[in-house]
């Protein structure tokens, strides 16, 4: 459960003295939840509580109806990858399209210079 990423995060953050932590999920409730958790163990926490892509019931009704704007969506997304891709430290769930495509980035970047985080 949440508990699991709470502990991951803040123990990693400890770990590598990081003073940040950017939390993204598919749940807006649960990034709340997790940002709030983690924030308590002093990690400053950022994340954004507007992201359109994160709320389950607009990727349906995209789906369905296009009735979003499909540019913001691109865009979110796309920016939560960079960030991810760009972070110290990746704590993330390998179910999540975005963490892999971040964590792929990351791995490429490496390849193609040694000094790059991995």
């Amino acid at each position: 459960g949440l508990e699991e990423y709470v502990a991951a995060a803040v123990g990693r953050a400890r770990t590598y003295r990081a003073e940040t932590v950017f939390v993204a999920g598919d749940d807006p409730e649960a990034v709340r939840e997790v940002a709030a958790e983690v924030a308590t163990a002093g990690v400053r926490v950022i994340f954004d509580p507007d992201e359109e892509r994160t709320v389950c019931d607009n990727s349906a009704m995209m789906l369905v109806t296009h009735a979003l704007d499909v540019r913001r969506y691109a865009l979110d997304a796309i920016s939560t990858v960079e960030a991810l891709a760009a972070s110290d430290l990746l704590v993330a769930a390998l179910g999540s399209h975005l963490a892999r495509l971040a964590l792929e980035l990351r791995l490429a970047r490496a390849a193609h210079n040694p000094r790059a985080t991995g």
